[in-house]
C-alpha cells in the first residue's frame, strides 16, 4: 500500500508555459526510479491541492444574448407589431453545446463585444471584418472599476456613423457581381458584362445581375424629404439605351442579399429567392425574379413594385412575399397617369432610389439635375397603402443595386452613395455582419424574416399606414435604441428571445430587457450594468489519471471508457469555491487497475477537467494531488 504525490513544477503560476507544466494539465516523470505497483492493486484519490482563481464560468446555458436596434418598444403606443425591427440573437464566446470557458473580467468584457458586434448587423454601426473574422462596429465593451478598483460590471457604448457617405461615380463591380437568373459570367460565356456600372446584356435572353461591392447607404437624406428635392443620395440609374430599343423590358432596383434557391447541374446559383416568396403572384415578371424595390417598363408604361404581403389573396400562401405595384399616378401627384415610356415625351433617362432609415424615395429626371418624385410619403398626407413604399426593415437593411434586361441593350449606374465608414473587407455574403443572411445560412428565415415582413405595415390588405423613421437632425437613425434582450420575453417576441440566457453574466438581474440608456448624446449611447457580475465556479471538476489502466464511463460524453479517477465537488472541505482549495474525500472510491501482472510507470500524466472532459484553464499556481494505491480488496 502506497501514496503517490504528484504535483506540477514550481513557479508554475502562468498558464502560458507547455502544456506538460499546467496547473491543470502536467506530467511527473520518475527518471530512473521507476514505480512499481504489484498485481491486482487499485487507486483512489487521497487529497488535492489546487487554486482557482474567481472568474467567470461560461457555457450554453449563460452566453446567449439578444440586441434589437431599433425604437423602444412602449406597450400600448408601439408594439412589436408596429416596429421594422426583430431581437438579433448572438453569443458569447464560440461555444458548443457542453462546452465550458472559465475566463476573467477584463477577457470576458472583449468576449461581450465581439460577440455584440458580430449580431448587431446595421451597416449604421458596422465598418467591415477585422483579421480574426469578426465585425468591426461602433460598439464597445469595457469592465467597470470603482475608484478603489474593485469590479462593478460592464460598460457599453454605442457610436453610430453619421450622415456623411462619399459618392462613388463609376463603381468598379468587374469582380463583384452576381448573376441573379444564372451562372456567373467571367466573361467566358457571352451573357453580360457589366464593368464600372455598365451593364451589358450580350444576349437576347432575361438576366438580372446585382452588384455586390456595398449595399446602399440609408443616410440619402436628413429630415423630411423635400418634394422633388435635387440633393438626395442614393443611387442613379441611366436606363435610356435600356429604354431606346423597341419593346424593352428593363428593371433596375434594389435586392437584399438573398443565397442560391436552385442550382443548375453544375451546381452554380440560378435562383436567389427568399424561401416565403411567391414567384407567381405578378405575371409580368419572370419567375426566378425579385426585388426589394423596383422601377421597371411593362408594355410601354412606367411601373413601380415593391415585396410585400397580402394577406387577402385566396390563392398560394397569403403570409408570403409578393410583389405588388405602387401607385404613383392619379392623386394629384407629378403624374396623373401612369407615365409611358414608349414615347417618353419629356425625355426621361435617369431613375434615383433614395433611402433614409425606413424612408424610401423614388424619383425620374432627364437631365440628372432636376428630378420628379415618383415617390415620396413625406410629401403625402393620408396615402393609400398601395401607393406608398412599406418601411424598410431589418431584412432589407443591406440593400444592394440591381438591374435586368431581357434584351441585347444596356443600363448604367451613375452615382452611388455608400456608406464612408464601410471598408474593402466589407463582405456581402459575412452573416456576422448581415442579418439576413445568417437566417437564409441558418435555415430559418422562413420563421423570423417571415415574423418581420407579416407585420400590418407590411401587409397591403391592411389600410392602416405607419409613417416610416427617417434621419434626425443630428445625422443618425431618428430614434433608433441600442436595447439587450436577455431573457425570453412576450413584449419583443417570445420565440424569438427564448435562447437568451445573460441576465446575470451581463449584471441585469430581474430585467429580461435593457432598454434604458444611462447616458445619451447626439450620435452616442451609454448602458452600464446594473448589478456587479458574480464571479464564480458554478461547476464541479474531474481528476484524470491518463496513463494508468484503470476505467471509469463517462456517460456525459457517451463513452463508455474514460480515466476519470474521482470528482472535484463545487466546493471545497471548508466550504470555499474559489481561491485555494483544498479536497480530501471522506471515503475514499477505488478503481481497480485490472493489471494481472506487475506494472511498471515511469511518469504520471494528470488533468483536470470538466464533466466534458475539457480542460479547466481556471486552476492556477501550485497543484498537489495525491493518489492511494492499495492491494483489490
Amino acid at each position: 500500500m502506497s501514496l503517490v504525490i504528484t504535483s506540477n513544477v514550481n513557479l508554475e503560476d502562468v498558464n502560458t508555459q507547455s502544456n506538460i507544466f499546467k496547473p491543470y494539465s502536467y506530467t511527473n516523470s520518475l527518471n530512473n526510479n521507476t514505480l512499481k505497483i504489484p498485481p491486482n492493486s487499485e487507486i483512489a484519490l487521497q487529497s488535492c491541492k489546487i487554486n482557482k482563481s474567481g472568474v467567470y464560468t461560461l457555457s450554453r446555458l449563460n452566453n446567449v444574448f439578444g440586441i434589437y436596434f431599433g425604437k423602444k418598444l412602449v406597450d400600448g403606443t408601439y408594439e412589436l407589431a408596429d416596429s421594422t425591427v426583430s431581437p438579433m440573437i448572438g453569443n458569447i464566446g464560440d461555444l458548443n453545446q457542453g462546452d465550458y470557458v472559465e475566463t476573467n473580467i477584463r477577457d470576458l468584457a472583449e468576449q461581450i463585444e465581439i460577440g455584440m458586434k458580430n449580431v448587431i448587423s446595421h451597416p449604421a454601426v458596422i465598418k467591415g471584418i477585422d483579421s480574426q473574422g469578426n465585425v468591426k462596429a461602433g460598439l464597445v465593451c469595457n469592465a467597470s472599476y470603482d475608484t478603489n478598483l474593485d469590479f462593478q460590471g460592464y460598460n457599453w457604448v454605442l457610436t453610430e456613423h453619421t450622415a456623411t457617405e462619399d459618392a462613388t461615380d463609376q463603381l468598379d463591380v468587374d469582380i463583384e457581381v452576381s448573376n441573379l437568373t444564372g451562372p456567373d459570367d467571367d466573361g467566358s460565356l457571352g451573357l453580360y458584362t457589366l464593368d464600372e456600372g455598365l451593364f451589358t446584356n450580350l444576349k437576347k435572353q432575361h438576366i438580372q445581375v446585382r452588384c455586390d461591392a456595398y449595399p446602399l447607404t440609408n443616410y440619402g437624406f436628413k429630415g423630411t424629404a423635400g418634394a422633388n428635392a435635387g440633393n438626395h443620395k442614393g443611387i442613379v440609374f441611366d436606363i435610356q439605351a435600356a429604354n431606346n430599343v423597341k419593346a424593352s423590358q428593363w428593371i433596375v432596383g434594389l435586392v437584399r442579399p438573398n443565397i442560391p434557391s436552385n442550382f443548375n447541374a453544375n451546381n452554380e446559383g440560378i435562383e436567389y429567392l427568399p424561401t416565403y416568396f411567391e414567384p407567381k403572384n405578378q405575371a409580368s415578371f419572370q419567375p426566378n425574379q425579385f426585388y426589394d424595390y423596383c422601377v421597371r417598363r411593362v408594355g410601354s408604361k412606367l411601373r413601380i413594385f415593391q415585396s410585400c404581403i397580402k394577406s387577402s389573396r385566396t390563392s398560394g400562401n397569403s403570409q408570403d412575399l409578393v410583389m405588388e405595384p405602387i401607385v404613383y399616378y392619379g392623386y394629384g401627384g407629378n403624374f396623373d397617369e401612369e407615365y409611358d415610356l414608349a414615347t417618353n415625351a419629356s425625355g426621361y433617362r435617369y431613375i434615383k432610389f433614395a433611402l433614409s432609415n425606413e424612408k424610401i424615395v423614388i424619383q425620374i429626371s432627364a437631365d440628372s439635375t432636376n428630378w420628379l418624385d415618383l415617390i415620396n410619403q413625406d410629401q403625402r398626407t393620408t396615402p393609400a397603402k398601395n401607393s406608398i413604399a412599406t418601411p424598410i426593415n431589418c431584412t432589407q437593411w443591406h440593400l444592394f443595386p440591381a438591374m435586368s434586361l431581357s434584351k441585347a441593350t444596356s443600363i448604367e449606374i451613375t452615382d452611388f452613395y455608400i456608406y464612408s465608414a464601410l471598408q474593402p473587407d466589407y463582405a456581402i455574403y459575412n452573416e456576422k455582419s448581415n442579418w439576413w443572411v445568417k437566417l437564409c445560412n441558418d435555415g430559418v428565415s422562413n420563421i423570423f424574416g417571415r415574423d418581420v415582413e407579416t407585420r400590418p405595415w407590411n401587409d397591403y390588405a391592411v389600410a392602416a399606414v405607419r409613417d416610416p423613421l427617417g434621419i434626425d437632425s443630428h445625422g443618425i437613425l431618428d430614434q433608433s435604441q441600442l436595447i439587450f434582450t436577455l431573457a425570453p420575453n412576450d413584449d419583443y417576441g417570445r420565440i424569438v428571445t427564448q435562447p437568451t440566457n445573460t441576465q446575470f453574466t451581463l449584471g441585469f438581474v430581474g430585467r429580461s430587457i435593457v432598454d434604458t440608456l444611462n447616458d445619451s448624446d447626439n450620435t452616442t449611447q451609454t448602458i452600464n450594468s446594473d448589478n456587479t457580475p458574480k464571479l464564480i465556479s458554478n461547476v464541479s471538476l474531474f481528476i484524470r489519471l491518463n496513463n494508468f489502466t484503470q476505467n471509469s464511463t463517462n456517460a456525459r460524453r457517451g463513452t463508455s471508457t474514460s480515466k476519470i479517477i474521482a470528482h472535484l465537488p463545487r466546493f471545497d472541505n471548508s466550504g470555499n469555491e474559489t481561491g485555494g482549495l483544498y479536497f480530501e474525500p471522506q471515503e475514499r472510491v477505488y478503481l481497480k487497475l485490472n493489471n494481472s501482472n506487475e506494472l511498471t510507470i515511469n511518469q504520471l500524466d494528470v488533468d483536470i477537467v470538466y464533466d466534458n472532459e475539457q480542460l479547466c484553464t481556471a486552476i492556477t499556481g501550485k497543484t498537489i494531488i495525491v493518489f492511494h494505491i492499495r492491494d483489490s480488496k
